[in-house]
């Protein structure tokens, strides 16, 4: 061994038996080295396998090189078994293949790790969690999507029904004074039979605090006429499996599906109205024209009008009139008495009020009634885009707490209503500035409605 290393493979330089014999005591190199040009392999080979063949002769025949052999407990066979693998590995080693068919007693130290043919628990586990946190974000979609889809066909309702309203508004001559329960004495207000009704007559629009007048229709059957009937009502309880049944009310009053099953009591006959669900309600709000007012025409000489349909959905008939113990956060109609950040506004206007006198809260995208008594007035209806309550105060003073809210919609000219909040005093409101909140409102239809001698039926 000692005289290899001394003359054979030792000028190889590199290619050293040194370096050879050092791949017994480490691993093979990794599959990155086996990648190494091939061309410098080439460039060394003859020169090394002259020096390596010699030295193997020269080892082979000296006596002495046999005798260091058996002191070093080295057998000629095991000696020659070792020569025959570095010659192997050395010139063969980016040719893995070949290698793994040599017996070697450790292979893990002369041999390449072969590719792996599977995954380890760790990789099986990563990428379970993985996957897990996937179907976890999906799962979290559905019930996302689900609401999603009901504000979406809420909204789609909400159109159709408003559309309707503002049709029989004209078709059914809604804005001749003399269809009217009662004669306004202001120059806006709320059109609610179906309020009325509900137990809400005799009482202002928004409650006591409320100046907006609300009255009637004559001879008007508020159910069918302001509870959108378009919502139909269907029965698929008795079959899942079979085609759904509308419900309908007969000449008798009976509501049930329709056709009646034999076990069906009572058995159905002559059916007059199909049933709607009846989630969707609507009410009128009527603004005289500026020209007509200034002019000092009646009601009843008026024939141009303002007009908006608010259309509700769940609306809670209630207010503190009706229901004087209720908190006003939970009544369907309550007032409160606000303050606005400018006295005029474009496109909407910002407002606030002390929030320890009132629990009342806008719900983001409903909408509200704004009223001042100020410059001629205003009654005009706008959309919540954000609401909230914020706290101020230097400690140990109490805090004040206001409620502000963004409205948007037309133009605000209604001026300021009062003294707006600072760090250490709460809103200061002067009651002539008032927001009507209305739960459920989820939306508002405006027009500019002409009213004629003939109804428009007969053109």
């Amino acid at each position: 061994m000692r005289g290899i290393r001394d003359w054979g493979l030792g000028i190889g330089g590199r290619w050293s038996f040194e370096r050879l014999a050092g791949g017994l005591a480490r691993r093979a190199p990794c599959c990155d080295e086996r990648t190494e040009s091939i061309r410098q392999r080439r460039k060394g080979a003859k020169e090394t396998i002259i020096f390596f063949f010699f030295g193997l002769a020269r080892e082979l025949v000296s006596p002495f090189a046999l005798r260091k052999q058996r002191s070093a407990h080295a057998t000629f066979a095991e000696r020659k078994a070792t020569f025959r693998q570095l010659l192997i590995h050395r010139f063969f080693a980016p040719w893995h293949l070949c290698v793994r068919s040599i017996p070697v007693s450790n292979p893990q130290s002369l041999i390449p790790n072969p590719c792996r043919r599977g995954f380890s628990l760790l990789e099986v586990l990563v990428s379970m969690g993985v996957l897990l946190v996937g179907l976890l974000g999906v799962a979290a979609l559905i019930p996302i999507g689900k609401v999603a889809i009901t504000e979406t066909n809420k909204s789609d309702r909400t159109g159709m029904c408003g559309r309707a309203g503002i049709r029989d508004v004209k078709t059914r001559r809604m804005l001749d004074a003399t269809a009217w329960s009662s004669t306004p004495t202001g120059n806006t207000f709320v059109l609610d039979p179906l309020g009325y009704a509900k137990g809400l007559s005799g009482t202002n629009f928004g409650g006591t605090a409320s100046s907006m007048q609300r009255i009637s229709l004559n001879n008007v059957v508020a159910e069918d006429v302001f509870r959108w009937q378009d919502e139909l009502t269907f029965d698929s309880s008795t079959n899942p499996t079979s085609r759904p049944r509308p419900v309908v009310r007969d000449s008798k009053g009976n509501v049930g599906p329709y056709p009646s099953l034999p076990s069906e009591n009572p058995q159905l006959v002559a059916p007059v109205t199909q049933q709607s669900d009846g989630h969707f309600t609507w009410l009128l709000t009527v603004t005289a024209s500026p020209g007509e007012v200034q002019a000092g025409l009646t009601w009843a000489q008026r024939r141009q009008f303002l007009v908006s349909v608010t259309v509700c959905w769940n609306r809670l008939f209630s207010n503190n009139s009706t229901d004087t113990t209720a908190n006003p956060a939970d009544l369907g109609e309550a007032t409160v008495s606000v303050v606005c950040d400018n006295a005029t506004g474009y496109g909407g206007v910002g407002i606030q009020y002390d929030a320890s006198k009132s629990t009342v809260m806008p719900k983001e995208n409903e909408w509200v009634l704004l009223t001042s008594t100020n410059n001629n007035g205003q009654a005009s209806w706008y959309r919540v885009v954000s609401a909230g309550t914020d706290t101020v105060g230097p400690p140990p003073d109490p805090a004040i707490k206001t409620t502000r809210a963004t409205l948007v919609g037309c133009d605000w000219h209604g001026g300021v209503g009062g003294t707006a909040a600072t760090a250490t005093a709460a809103v200061s409101p002067d009651d002539t500035v008032k927001l009507i909140v209305v739960k459920g409102a989820t939306g508002v239809y405006t027009t500019t409605v002409q009213l004629d001698d003939d109804g428009i039926w007969t053109k």
